[in-house]
């Protein structure tokens, strides 16, 4: 009711759930991106996006016990497939550890995180390395 009452007073909208969508569930994410994908003033939908590998490091035993209390259930091996199936359509995508650099700022990271991708990255080939270059990032998304 709320996103219909703001989409009627707008001309153009830009829809922010960052944070929001890894404690969706995959069913749940589909409809969000259905209902944003029906407001006829949605121009832009930005959100976060962690890759398949990021997830796969979640779910390990260690990680599931530091995040045990904030899970995270929206895990897709095909994010981007996902959301052109309800409509949307990536316009820019913006890696975390591009932004970094890009900034000056590293990203904060707990250590244990920082150390263990730290270590990857010593001994990661080049497509490793690429991988974890792509693990999260921000997405805008435009209607298709």
């Amino acid at each position: 009711e709320l996103l219909a009452r703001v989409n009627d007073q707008s001309a153009r909208m830009l829809i922010l759930t960052e944070g929001v969508m890894p404690y969706l569930s995959i069913e749940e994410g589909g409809e969000l991106a259905d209902d944003l994908r029906a407001l006829s003033h949605a121009r832009y939908w930005l959100l976060d996006y962690f890759s398949p590998e990021a997830s796969r490091f979640r779910r390990r035993k260690e990680m599931q016990r530091r995040m045990r209390n904030a899970p995270f259930r929206f895990e897709l091996d095909d994010w981007f497939g996902f959301f052109s199936q309800h409509g949307w359509e990536p316009a820019q995508t913006r890696y975390l550890v591009d932004e970094a650099e890009r900034l000056g700022r590293p990203i904060p990271l707990p250590w244990f995180v920082q150390a263990a991708m730290g270590f990857w990255g010593m001994f990661a080939s080049k497509d490793g390395q690429e991988v974890l270059r792509k693990f999260a990032a921000y997405v805008l998304l435009e209607p298709r």
